[in-house]
C-alpha cells in the first residue's frame, strides 16, 4: 500500500467557481526517469541492467509507434494506454466544439492535439484506492500553511 503526503494550496484563479477554496495535491518527491526505472527492474528481475535498458528502449519505442497508429496496449499490471484527442481551438483558446453533421465535420477544423491515455487495470484502481493520504510536514509547507490561514482570519474565516 502507497502512502502519499499532500500539499494544501488555494485557489487564486478568480475566474474559477473554487475561488479562494483550500485544495491538496499530492507532494510529489522525485522524478523517474527511463534509466531509473531500467535500474528497479533489473534489481527485480535479477537480469543486467544492460540488457533489460535495451528491452525497455525497444519497447519504449514500440509503444509509441503502436499507440500512435490507433492501436490498444494492453498491460495487463498496469492498464491500458490508447490515444486520444482534444477537440480543436480557435484563435481565441476557445473549443470549437463538434460539427452540426456529419457532412459538416472537418479533422482539421474539429480535431486538435493527440495525447496517450492510461486506463489503469482493476488492480492499479485497487492498489491506488488504499494508498493513504496525509499533510505535509515540510517545514517550508507549514510557513505556506500558517500564512494561508492568517489571511482566513483577517478576512474572518475560522
Amino acid at each position: 500500500m502507497g502512502k502519499a503526503k499532500v500539499k494544501l494550496y488555494k485557489n487564486n484563479n478568480s475566474n474559477s467557481k473554487s475561488y479562494g477554496k483550500v485544495f491538496g495535491r499530492v507532494n510529489i518527491y522525485s522524478s523517474i526517469n527511463s534509466n531509473d526505472l531500467c535500474a528497479y527492474a533489473a534489481a527485480d528481475s535479477k537480469i543486467e541492467e544492460s540488457k533489460v535498458e535495451v528491452v525497455m528502449q525497444a519497447i519504449f519505442k514500440q509503444v509509441r509507434e503502436l499507440v500512435c497508429n490507433g492501436h490498444f496496449i494492453r498491460l495487463p499490471e498496469l492498464g491500458t494506454l490508447k490515444i486520444g484527442v482534444r477537440t480543436a481551438l480557435d484563435s481565441d483558446g476557445k473549443s470549437v466544439g463538434g460539427a452540426a453533421t456529419v457532412k459538416e465535420f472537418n479533422c482539421k477544423r474539429h480535431v486538435g492535439r493527440a495525447h496517450i491515455i492510461l486506463m489503469p487495470s482493476v488492480d492499479v484502481k485497487t492498489e491506488m484506492q488504499a494508498v493513504k493520504f496525509d499533510a505535509s510536514q515540510d517545514p517550508q509547507h507549514k510557513a505556506e500553511l500558517a500564512v494561508l490561514h492568517e489571511a482566513e482570519q483577517q478576512e474572518g474565516g475560522d
